[in-house]
């Protein structure tokens, strides 16, 4: 399987992309509030999306997406 790089800088474009709604989804975590913290939490995000692909391990709140 090939692995298609994601840079932290892309990670906070998709999350910037996001629509400002103050209800929560799956997670439990408001596009607001992911909005607000998107450059804080870009980092673990982009390790986790880059980890869970390579790994081929897809977490099944993902598969609601």
């Amino acid at each position: 399987m090939m692995v298609v790089p994601l840079t932290e800088a892309e990670s906070v474009g998709i999350i910037d992309s996001l629509k400002n709604k103050n209800s929560s989804e799956y997670e439990g975590v408001s596009n607001k509030i992911l909005r607000l913290c998107g450059h804080l939490v870009s980092k673990p995000l982009t390790y986790i999306f880059i980890k869970s692909l390579s790994l081929a391990i897809f977490p099944d709140r993902l598969k609601l997406l």
